[in-house]
């Protein structure tokens, strides 16, 4: 349970107060019996009928979306923002990057996720830039290869994009060990304070801290 002030500080699991099965019932009742404003301070809009399911805990048998949070959210926002910072620099231009969108070569069995190329419009304003979550998979893990070597790199922005690309890759990877839990804890707690400092006007939103919780979710649900 956290405010819109820890959410912008706090990126380790461990510094947060997590719900539980008291505390999350305690507050439904609150909400069923004084008052339903009370949702916006809990996160909570009613009992859910899961909780009627013996032996079901709501509070920890509900995993994240990976893929909703990561490639529907976070990484197209990022990549958004690094590309607008490296047109801003003159690293390249987005006729140069659509080219290289139009060209690549993604195989049999990627070939219907083709990334779309990417609109002026789109990268003022969609932070999805116009992709399925597929497409934005292919977009991401390639973007290296269409761009990476007309970016210096000591850009900064660049590196902490690679990082997320680490981050993304352990979220989604088919097999994992505690060792890399521990691991992607400390990754996201890196990548969100060097966005804090390279990205100033922009806050971290509610999926970027979900992404604190996804250690934790690897050690309970596998990948």
């Amino acid at each position: 349970m956290v405010d819109r002030q820890d959410i912008q500080s706090k990126f380790q699991e461990c510094d947060l107060v997590l719900r539980n099965e008291t505390s999350h019932a305690e507050q439904c009742q609150e909400l069923e019996d004084q008052d339903h404003d009370l949702s916006v301070q809990f996160g909570v809009n009613h009992r859910s009928i899961l909780c009627q399911i013996d032996n079901f805990k709501v509070t920890e048998c509900l995993p994240f979306d990976t893929m909703h949070i990561l490639l529907e959210g976070v990484v197209t926002r990022e990549i958004r923002l690094l590309l607008q910072h490296c047109i801003q620099k003159k690293y390249f231009t987005l006729a140069v990057l659509n080219e290289g969108i139009r060209d690549i070569d993604l195989g049999y069995n990627e070939s219907k996720n083709q990334p779309t190329e990417i609109s002026t419009t789109s990268l003022a304003k969609d932070e999805k830039l116009g992709q399925r979550a597929a497409q934005s998979w292919c977009l991401t893990v390639n973007l290296p290869l269409l761009v990476g070597g007309l970016i210096p790199e000591e850009d900064l922005q660049y590196r902490c994009y690679l990082l997320l690309l680490a981050i993304l890759s352990i979220s989604m990877a088919m097999t994992v060990t505690p060792d890399d839990a521990c691991l992607l804890s400390s990754m996201i707690d890196d990548d969100h304070r060097q966005f804090r400092e390279l990205y100033k006007d922009e806050s971290i939103t509610p999926k970027m801290h979900y992404m604190v919780h996804l250690p934790s979710q690897l050690l309970s649900f596998g990948p």
